[in-house]
């Protein structure tokens, strides 16, 4: 995806979303593996 903004160039701005994806990888696996030891 090209950037559309100048603020879209900025390398803090591109690791911040590097970031938030990985946040929302760590989260649904441990939301995942919390219900399963719910379920223990």
């Amino acid at each position: 995806m090209s950037p559309v903004f100048d603020h879209e160039m900025l390398n803090v701005y591109q690791r911040s979303l590097d970031f938030v994806e990985f946040m929302e990888e760590v989260l649904a696996k441990l939301r995942k593996s919390l219900r399963a030891s719910g379920r223990i």
